[in-house]
């Protein structure tokens, strides 16, 4: 979408209102498409500046503000009210939010570290979470480190945490309790930071914190770990080797192994379990002391993958309950109708009736595997390699290092598409057909038509269709079961 207009297929407001409160991704996707669907949308923001997490969680290198600014003005186009500097339980409460809106969608995310639990641990000042150090960072603050810096954490805000601290001039070690095969964080992220100059020290956990006399640090006791049965994570849990201790020289340590999120202004009238809002599978909330269902929750404070993608799934689910709950619908047969596959995805598209270009029906519930696809009939093309700064280059800023494609690369990707499942008139049912009983429709009428009088179902043209476009059923199943 060029952010400079307004969307192209922006619907009239259907007189509903709808708060958003947090601006990271779960709130913008539940800001976008309840917009599509007619709602009149504000969005709450507690930061001088919006895009939550991914405007202060994540790198700049990594995400170019740029893009995030650009998100906004487009969502500012639609017609959607952005209001940062206006925090929940300081500005306003949930409960003000009830009164005044139809809708309220919760999306604050997760903004607080748990701690590590070691002696000493709160005594010094050279002791921060990484998501306080990426939050300084992305706002210009100046953050005193020191020469050496540990990172404890496995994840993406523990990569993120050590390749920021090494852009300040700092020597970095990441203690990760685990090995690297059971890290979650992204594994490019993990090479990328490798080829930085980050160093690992595997199977590992701190132990005490041994500060000097004017409250800096001394040195971080840790202790060998080793791998034994798996946990509930499905990953194999660490052991401490008893009585195996070593030190490790550093001026900073930066806790960045588990978020959670704030939810003080929220557990008065909301259920909560495991630090996150319970919802139902529409996302709204449970009545809870007098609270009304129109309350809804999406993004890392609710119980799904805290990453960018699930909370952004999480928005556009949340909308489209909004707006059957609008309509009267019932929400899990709409959801039937319109899940991709077996789920979690659904199509917005199919939702809001939105035709698709190529006019051939689809079956969201049927995803195709590599084993449906007849690779004899493509010509075998590499994918483009995006643009990459060299080591020593990307590290001595924030500035994007990664380079986008520009249009002549991003054609040669695409032409790399084979349509899985889509029929692009190719025309090999047409000729492989021994009784002629495949025909075209006609000019200007896209595909093909079976004259069954004459089909004997003997399945090349199933066979040979490149694409997997073509569906045989046994002759007693009712084609709309099929």
């Amino acid at each position: 979408m060029d952010p400079s207009t307004p969307h192209p297929d922006l619907a009239g407001l259907n007189g509903k209102r709808l708060a958003v409160v947090g601006s990271g991704p779960a709130g913008m996707s539940a800001a976008y498409f309840a917009r599509l669907l007619g709602f009149s949308v504000t969005i709450y923001e507690k930061l001088p500046v919006m895009g939550g997490i991914l405007r202060v969680g994540i790198p700049s290198y990594r995400l170019p503000r740029k893009v995030i600014e650009a998100e906004f003005e487009g969502l500012s186009n639609m017609g959607i009210d952005l209001r940062p500097n206006t925090e929940i339980g300081k500005n306003f409460s949930l409960n003000a939010l009830r009164n005044e809106y139809d809708y309220v969608f919760l999306g604050t995310g997760v903004h607080a570290s748990i701690k590590l639990g070691i002696p000493q641990e709160d005594q010094s000042h050279r002791v921060i979470s990484g998501l306080t150090l990426l939050n300084k960072t992305a706002f210009g603050e100046t953050v005193d480190l020191g020469k050496r810096v540990t990172v404890i954490g496995g994840g993406n805000t523990a990569i993120d945490s050590a390749r920021t601290a090494l852009r300040l001039g700092c020597e970095v070690t990441i203690i990760y309790r685990r090995s690297q095969c059971e890290m979650p964080a992204h594994f490019e992220e993990v090479q990328e930071a490798r080829e930085e100059g980050v160093q690992f020290r595997f199977l590992a956990a701190p132990q005490k914190i041994v500060l000097d006399t004017d409250q800096t640090i001394k040195k971080l006791v840790c202790c060998r770990m080793e791998l034994g049965p798996a946990d509930e994570s499905g990953r194999r849990r660490p052991i401490k080797k008893e009585g195996a201790f070593f030190d490790i020289k550093t001026y900073s340590i930066i806790c960045a192994f588990v978020e959670k999120p704030d939810l003080v202004f929220f557990k008065a009238a909301l259920k909560t379990k495991n630090d996150c809002i319970v919802v139902k599978d529409n996302l709204s909330t449970p009545p809870q002391k007098g609270l009304q269902p129109q309350v809804f929750a999406g993004g890392d404070i609710i119980d799904i993958a805290h990453t960018v993608v699930h909370a952004v799934a999480s928005g556009k689910k949340a909308a489209i309950a909004m707006d059957c709950h609008r309509n009267g619908a019932n929400f899990d047969e709409v959801l039937e109708k319109i899940v991709i596959g077996d789920g979690p995805a659904i199509s917005f598209s199919a939702y809001h009736g939105w035709k698709s270009v190529n006019p051939v029906t689809q079956n969201h519930r049927w995803v195709l595997g590599s084993e449906n696809i007849v690779f004899d009939y493509f010509k075998k093309a590499s994918r483009v390699q995006p643009v990459i700064q060299d080591t020593d280059t990307r590290k001595q800023s924030f500035n994007p290092y990664r380079n986008t494609f520009d249009p002549e690369a991003a054609g040669r990707e695409a032409l790399r598409c084979m349509h899985c499942g889509r029929c692009t008139e190719c025309d090999n049912c047409l000729i492989f057909c021994p009784d002629m009983s495949v025909l075209v429709k006609g000019r200007n009428r896209f595909g093909y038509a079976i004259d069954y009088d004459y089909c004997k179902g003997c399945g090349i043209c199933f066979t040979e269709c490149p694409r997997h476009a073509i569906t045989m059923i046994d002759e007693d199943i009712p084609l709309k079961e099929a």
